[in-house]
């Protein structure tokens, strides 16, 4: 609480202390939605995960990204609740070295399942460290009872709008080409999930692990453990959940039962 308190506070001076200027490089920055369409078994119902990206043509170091601030409106008669786990939110974020990282932060209600879901994500470089060209900001994360459709959108708080700054200082508004609205589908199988238990781990790794090199038993649903949907379960699978699972590479492919 208190490192969130501080986060927030540091962000208000921010907001309060610039005036609003134009992107200084190139065409205006912007964040954008990558809709998660296939609903998982996780913490709840289903879960089912956006991406919320940024893109900067900034290249000139004073030009490039140490303050990036997003918050949005998620709507959806299907939503459960929001996710507000830390570690889920920024995992795989090119943020994710910065000093100070806020949210998810539910302002008007902190009650994940209490509508409205407002969200705000930031993060604040303390240090030298800044972010340019087309990469994941936060992941966005929801539990839902059932198809349909959910909606994101960007919205403006007292205390924090949708912008970017500078180590020049430039603080702007980010261009937004929203709401986005995706359709919802749940399946039960999911890819990655070599040992059926609903999520993807390490454990899925050594599931693949173990049935490749050792003899042990497949898995009980052939796409689970075909991770990158070539039609077999080799060493190639295994490579390549362990770039997602530890070093932020693309996720898993749908094939056949796994969510199609």
């Amino acid at each position: 609480m208190k490192r969130l308190l501080t986060a927030v506070t540091i962000l208000c001076l921010l907001s309060f202390g610039f005036v609003w200027a134009q992107d200084p490089e190139g065409e205006l920055d912007y964040f954008y939605i990558v809709c998660g369409v296939n609903g998982y078994p996780g913490s709840g119902v289903s879960e089912v995960c956006f991406k919320l990206r940024f893109y900067s043509d900034n290249y000139v170091y004073d030009n490039t990204l140490n303050v990036l601030s997003a918050p949005i409106i998620i709507t959806g008669s299907n939503i459960v609740a929001v996710d507000t786990t830390f570690a889920k939110a920024w995992a795989g974020s090119a943020v994710s070295d910065f000093g100070i990282i806020t949210g998810p932060y539910k302002p008007e209600n902190s009650d994940p399942t209490v509508p409205p879901f407002h969200m705000v994500y930031s993060a604040v470089s303390i240090s030298s460290n800044t972010v340019t060209g087309d990469s994941l900001f936060v992941n966005v994360c929801l539990t839902v009872n059932d198809t349909g459709t959910i909606c994101i959108d960007t919205m403006s708080t007292e205390t924090v709008s949708p912008h970017f700054q500078t180590p020049g200082n430039s603080y702007y508004l980010a261009g937004w080409a929203g709401p986005f609205c995706c359709q919802v589908v749940l399946c039960q199988e999911r890819a990655g999930d070599a040992n059926n238990d609903g999520m993807l781990s390490v454990a899925d790794i050594i599931y693949n692990v173990n049935h490749v090199f050792k003899g042990g038993p497949a898995p009980s649903i052939f796409c689970q453990g075909n991770v990158n949907a070539d039609s077999k379960i080799n060493l190639t699978d295994i490579i390549y959940e362990v770039t997602y699972l530890f070093k932020g590479g693309p996720a898993p492919l749908d094939s056949d039962l796994c969510c199609l």
